[in-house]
């Protein structure tokens, strides 16, 4: 009989706030194809991971993110538990993936998804950061999208609901229309639904997540991420007189990468949601 070849990996987090008092015995379980492990000892959060061993490079190099991604949503799990009896606040950045061999990833604040090493950082200059800084604090909308796009960057499987929540967020500084913001930044709806609202949904409705649920928000976290960056770029562009150096990003339908969108094009909702006010 063929046994699928497994390999193990321990991922650590620092406990936040520090709490040495909160030790707690590990505690095991399956999770799909994953055998996971976790708990807290010394102020740190402690994520054991059995999964099935990736076939080839590039399944490597993106099964870091999935191992990431599984070990902080686990451990996101575990501590609002925690926090749930302890009345705490408690939470964790997984930050350090080691595999059997000692080999040792760290990962820092900054997330680079394996696509080629991109990330998603902004160009910025003293004068922009400050220019932007003075929008978030004037403009609650403006504020609310920035706090939703930067929790959605924590890398959870909640990155398309708070992408959502930013774009709606933004859209009520048109009056709630959204006819109003595509017109005003050059967002579409088809790219929203497509790129961000159709993996939002089931988080946003409380509905339960299936194992292909899953494997879909790690496929398109970056995207969804990537269209709210830009989005909050043309925000800063049309109301900010030093961001109009800048160049405006692209918001419609070429927004969607190919893959995605042949996949896509047969059931958007594009001709009935993009009339809509």
């Amino acid at each position: 009989m063929n046994t699928i070849p497994r390999e193990k990996y321990v991922c650590t987090g620092d406990l936040l706030p520090e709490d040495h008092s909160l030790g707690l015995a590990p505690l095991t379980y399956p999770q799909g194809n994953w055998n996971l492990t976790v708990g807290i000892e010394h102020s740190m959060v402690r994520v054991e991971l059995d999964v099935p061993k990736a076939h080839n490079q590039l399944d490597t190099r993106v099964h870091s993110y999935s191992l990431l991604r599984g070990a902080q949503d686990i451990a996101d799990w575990w501590l609002s538990v925690i926090s749930f009896f302890d009345g705490g606040r408690y939470s964790t950045r997984i930050s350090r993936i080691e595999d059997a061999s000692g080999c040792i990833r760290d990962f820092g604040p900054r997330i680079e998804f394996g696509l080629d090493g991109e990330d998603l950082r902004v160009e910025r200059t003293n004068a922009i950061a400050g220019a932007v800084t003075k929008l978030a604090h004037t403009n609650r909308h403006f504020e609310l999208a920035l706090r939703d796009y930067a929790a959605g960057l924590r890398w959870s499987q909640d990155a398309a609901f708070h992408c959502y929540r930013a774009l709606e967020a933004l859209r009520w500084h048109y009056g709630g229309k959204w006819a109003a913001m595509h017109k005003s930044l050059g967002t579409n709806h088809c790219a929203i639904y497509t790129l961000i609202q159709q993996h939002a949904d089931k988080i946003r409705h409380g509905e339960p997540l299936e194992e292909e649920d899953y494997r879909e928000l790690d496929r398109s976290a970056y995207y969804a991420l990537k269209y709210v960056r830009d989005t909050l770029k043309a925000f800063m562009i049309e109301n900010i007189p030093l961001a109009c150096c800048m160049e405006k990003p692209v918001l419609d339908h070429s927004s969607i990468p190919d893959h995605i969108s042949a996949k896509h094009k047969g059931n958007c909702p594009l001709s009935v949601r993009d009339a809509r006010s």
